[in-house]
């Protein structure tokens, strides 16, 4: 035995330590010694009685005092332990009573005085189970606790099946001695019921406490029940091996009492979960089809009903949670977390069905400027923000009797159960409601319609054209004051050399297409977009000899050229409305390989839209020319970008380039005025 003890003045062999393993190495000696007196006759037949009236006792006494002392030492579960030590005590007075009263009588009196105390033991022990799962089994649903009463009911019907019936037998002369016996059967069977109960619910994952503890009401309510049978039909002969079980069920005991418990395990097992209801059931099978057969007590047959009836009504609780977590899952599967609204999924089949019906607008917004709120605020400011927008934009849906989503992001969709002049005024609410000014910023939101079904056919074609259509609206805009900041760059790069503001274009028509395809949302597109058109703001500082020199440069005026994304961020970093495109300009002529410039970062660390630029800003340039080259048709550019997949360019870029060029081509073409050479 092992436990921690309270260290007072006293001899070192009283201290508990010491009395705890010498109290635990008589009790496995005593329990030996009994066994091999029962097999082989061990120290004689002379000492029968010492056996039956001393050790056999003793070692009860022994265990109890040791569960006792344990309510002296330890807090932890101590009212739990008094009562199971008290059980063992009294079934130890029992055993004393007897060999006293009754040890030569022939005859013995049924019930006696040393029957009250056999039978006490089992609401002492009934109370220390019980407080004991109090204490140590954690709060499970009901189908969980349903287990482990179905469980105990089965157990209960299977004893009760095999040991009433020739208890009640033997009896039938003799109404007091049935009485008695049947009170000690019914004691051990709800013992064992409460036992096996308290396994199942717990998985079995109590620890050594328990699993001793469990072993040791078993063993005793197995030698019980043998004890009953013999005693009905005649058969037990006192002294033998059967003896000897109530012997190892007090030790167990005792040493139970000694372990640390396991805290509660909260987790259920699913799939060992399933094995209680399927043994409960396979119970009342047999039980159903033994009494079709044989004889089936009243006591039995009502606790198969039982049993029957509590396994129903877990798989009724099962079925309900199933479908409680499906209902669940679905309404996950289709509801933003964020925000509460409904995702794609939710929309795409309603929009499905409002193409279907006689008249529809399908409205989808994109915010502005909410990259830079985030960028500026954090991440949790940011949310809180959507969370606002969101709840405004749904009130200001359902004012107007239409259905709100977002679409993740800073996206959303209204859509509409009207069209035309009769959709404005929900639009323009949808529009109001996601605007927002504040110290140091300002929200508001872009948006495209489709009228359905005049408009597209299916669902996907209308969110395609709803795109196109906000995209456009949002790069029209130049009211705000980043539209004038960045109209004004972009107009200082054109005068000062014209073949920038065209190669700007062309590049952000290839970087946002590009960009789609890679799965960015809108925000992070609109910004790739914003940094395409002026990637190479920080060239109209370089000398325009060095940008159009048609041999090739020198030392110095390449590490001039390396310096040009440094320069545009600084240009760029002047607006802190542009401070996000500045970071992703630097970044533009850096290599996945980490050869790049200016700072030479490698892969991932790259950020995604610098890459993306930096895939489409070579496409351009080559198909545009140099200044010592023309330049190469479109196919050669795209194997030449394949080439350089992987240490140039990122792989998974180029490859969503490529994908999206064949879209992408004719705009890009418009994009592009004139194919004259630009600067590297």
């Amino acid at each position: 035995m092992s436990a921690a003890t309270r260290s007072v003045d006293r001899p070192a062999f009283l201290s508990p330590r010491v009395l705890l393993r010498a109290g635990g190495a008589l009790l496995i000696l005593a329990v030996a010694a009994h066994i091999l007196h029962s097999l082989v006759g061990f120290a004689g037949s002379s000492t029968d009685g010492l056996f039956a009236q001393w050790v056999f006792p003793g070692v009860e006494l022994v265990a109890g005092a040791g569960c006792l002392l344990r309510v002296a030492l330890v807090r932890e579960d101590r009212v739990a332990w008094f009562a199971i030590g008290i059980g063992i005590v009294s079934l130890a007075t029992g055993g004393v009573l007897w060999s006293l009263m009754y040890a030569s009588d022939a005859t013995p009196p049924s019930p006696s005085l040393p029957d009250a105390f056999f039978l006490f033991f089992y609401p002492c022990s009934y109370a220390g189970i019980v407080l004991l799962m109090r204490s140590h089994l954690a709060r499970h649903r009901a189908a969980v606790w349903l287990d482990g009463i179905g469980l105990a009911l089965a157990t209960a019907a299977v004893v009760t099946a095999i040991v009433l019936p020739p208890i009640i037998e033997a009896g039938t002369g003799n109404t007091g001695a049935l009485i008695t016996s049947v009170a000690l059967a019914c004691g051990d069977v709800m013992l064992l019921s409460l036992v096996v109960a308290a396994l199942t619910i717990s998985q079995g994952r109590l620890g050594a406490s328990w699993w001793l503890l469990a072993g040791g009401f078993v063993v005793n309510s197995v030698t019980d029940v043998a004890y009953l049978r013999l005693i009905a039909t005649g058969d037990y002969v006192r002294g033998t091996v059967l003896d000897s079980g109530w012997l190892i069920s007090a030790t167990l005991i005792a040493f139970a009492a000694w372990q640390r418990p396991r805290p509660p395990a909260e987790h259920v097992d699913e799939d060992r979960a399933i094995f209680a209801p399927l043994a409960a059931a396979a119970a009342t099978l047999a039980l159903s089809a033994y009494g079709i057969v044989g004889v089936l007590t009243p006591v039995a047959a009502a606790l198969t009903v039982a049993t029957l009836l509590t396994v129903m009504v877990r798989l009724a609780i099962t079925l309900a949670e199933n479908r409680t977590m499906l209902v669940h899952s679905q309404e996950e599967a289709t509801t933003d977390a964020l925000s509460g609204l409904g995702n794609r999924r939710l929309l795409m089949p309603d929009l499905e069905r409002a193409v279907e019906s006689e008249g529809a607008t399908l409205v989808l917004f994109d915010l502005d400027g909410f990259k830079i709120y985030n960028d500026s605020f954090g991440h949790p400011a940011g949310d809180a923000l959507l969370q606002r927008l969101s709840r405004r934009l749904k009130e200001a849906g359902d004012a107007h009797g239409g259905t709100v989503y977002r679409m993740g992001g800073d996206e959303f969709c209204l859509l509409l159960p009207a069209t035309g002049a009769a959709a404005e005024p929900a639009i323009d609410a949808g529009l109001e409601a996601l605007a927002e000014t504040g110290e140091g910023f300002a929200i508001a939101a872009s948006h495209g319609t489709v009228v359905l079904p005049e408009e597209a056919s299916d669902a996907r074609a209308a969110m395609r054209l709803a795109d196109q259509r906000l995209y456009s609206r949002k790069g029209g805009r130049r009211s705000s004051p980043y539209g004038q900041t960045k109209a004004a760059l972009l107009q200082v790069m054109q005068e000062a050399d014209r073949d920038l503001g065209d190669h700007g274009y062309g590049v952000a028509a290839l970087a946002t297409a590009t960009a789609r395809r890679l799965g960015m949302d809108a925000e992070e597109v609109d910004e790739v977009g914003r940094a395409a058109e002026l990637h190479d703001i920080g060239k109209i500082a370089i000398p325009a000899d060095t940008l159009r020199k048609p041999a090739p440069l020198t030392m110095e005026e390449w590490r001039l050229m390396h310096e040009h994304t440094l320069i545009g961020e600084r240009i760029l970093s002047a607006a802190s409305a542009l401070a996000p495109v500045g970071r992703i300009v630097r970044a533009t002529h850096e290599r996945w390989d980490g050869g790049g410039y200016p700072d030479g970062i490698v892969g991932e660390d790259i950020p995604l839209g610098a890459r993306v630029i930096g895939v489409c800003d070579a496409f351009d340039a080559m198909t545009g020319g140099r200044p010592y080259r023309g330049p190469v048709d479109c196919g050669a550019a795209i194997e030449e970008l394949r080439r350089c997949a992987g240490t140039q360019f990122d792989p998974r870029v180029v490859g969503a380039f490529i994908s999206a060029f064949s879209e992408l081509e004719q705009p890009w073409r418009e994009s592009r005025r004139a194919a004259i050479p630009v600067a590297r």
